[in-house]
């Protein structure tokens, strides 16, 4: 008789609440590894019984009746009568609440929130005995309409704008053209509530009328342009943004240098550059959060990257990878040719054969997660119980 496998689970959320005694007696040790797992009062009896190994940061019970959602990203709960949904909220980026969402909030039995939340000052309290935030919570004037965020607060929006209206943005609010373009705004009597504000120095005057007087103001040059995702100070950046540049994220300086023609830059995010491009770059460059000089080519902003020794001995002068999110070395690249040539820089998660993680972590700086390859993985847990053991990978998963 064929002895029972053995079942691991391993996922973000996992939810137990229907587990039963058939589906558990179909296996033999059962391990399961999430960051939040859900239980009812039964079922958690039931996984004691069974001896069932769970290792969570978070164990919850949760009636059967309640529905989980997850996001990630934003997630907004806007005004809504209550209904007979009980819902369980989980929020990976940032929550906006908008004001009049009393009702709809009742719906919520629990929020759980990896980021930022958003909410009127009004209902804090009740948003309070329902949620946890790792993160922050940021309430604001009940008064206040609620402006994404960047604003530009240009013509359309003077326009659009309600006269004698507070707006609170969550992020930065942009003053870029002439003191002649928010004349209307001052019209209309509209105040804006802003933690930080970007000026340009001929529209100061009229700027500080419109705004709150607890933001801070970043004062740059007329013909400044906003910039808010990862860039390349390449040939093409003059095309698309012009001479002068307030850059919100981080910026990497190619091979072949920066263009012939910038004026200004302020940055609030990292700079790669090659180290014989610095004293340019200085020139130009007013603000910055840290400047990481490299040698060879540079790699820059990508999901999914393979390392393998083709790539490294094509790169002469050395390879530089910054702001990646999956970064996976295979196993033909020789343990000296990553000291000669790699450096790694900001990258989420990384992964390698066993035999390189040493190796890695000596050239690899700011990462989240560095560890063995599946393969590697796969292959010590043959050894050690070869086909014995039922693999389950998910974000979600539902027993």
């Amino acid at each position: 008789m064929n002895e029972k496998k053995n079942l691991s689970i391993t996922a973000m959320i996992c939810d137990l609440r229907e587990v039963n005694e058939e589906v558990l007696n179909q296996y033999g040790e059962i391990y399961v590894e999430s960051m939040i797992v859900y239980v009812t009062e039964q079922s958690q009896e039931i996984l004691n019984r069974h001896h069932v190994q769970i290792e969570s940061m978070i164990l919850e019970r949760l009636d059967l009746d309640v529905e989980i959602i997850e996001r990630n990203g934003t997630f907004t709960i806007t005004p809504a009568p209550a209904g007979n949904k009980k819902l369980n909220l989980i929020v990976n980026g940032r929550l906006i609440i908008e004001p009049g969402s009393n009702e709809a909030l009742t719906n919520y039995i629990h929020i759980q929130v990896n980021g930022e939340v958003i909410c009127p000052e009004n209902l804090g309290s009740q948003l309070s005995s329902r949620l946890t935030c790792n993160g922050s919570t940021k309430l604001y004037p009940d008064s206040c309409i609620l402006a994404e965020s960047p604003l530009h607060a240009d013509r359309v929006f003077a326009l659009r704008a309600k006269a004698e209206n507070q707006y609170y943005v969550i992020g930065k609010a942009l003053f870029l053209g002439s003191s002649s373009s928010y004349e209307l705004l001052l019209q209309k009597k509209v105040r804006i509530i802003c933690s930080h504000a970007i000026v340009a120095e001929s529209a100061l005057e009229t700027a500080v009328q419109l705004l709150d007087e607890k933001a801070d103001i970043t004062l740059v040059p007329d013909g400044c342009q906003y910039v808010n995702e990862a860039c390349c100070l390449d040939a093409t950046f003059l095309d698309r943004y012009g001479s002068k540049a307030y850059i919100d994220a981080n910026v990497t300086v190619g091979d072949t240098g920066l263009p012939d023609g910038l004026e200004f830059l302020y940055i609030k995010g990292d700079v790669n550059l090659p180290e014989e491009y610095k004293p340019d770059f200085l020139k130009v460059c007013k603000n910055f959060s840290r400047i990481l000089t490299f040698r060879g080519k540079c790699i820059t902003d990508v999901t999914d990257l393979v390392i393998d020794k083709a790539l490294l001995e094509s790169s002469p002068k050395g390879l530089h990878v910054t702001d990646c999110v999956n970064v996976k070395i295979t196993d033909d690249v020789p343990t000296e040719l990553i000291r000669e040539r790699l450096t790694l820089d900001d990258c989420i998660n990384i992964t390698c054969p066993e035999n390189l993680i040493s190796v890695i972590q000596t050239i690899a700086t700011d990462y989240v997660l560095l560890s063995p390859s599946e393969e590697d993985k796969e292959n010590a847990d043959m050894v050690s119980s070869p086909e014995q053991t039922v693999r389950i990978k998910a974000m979600k998963y539902k027993m």
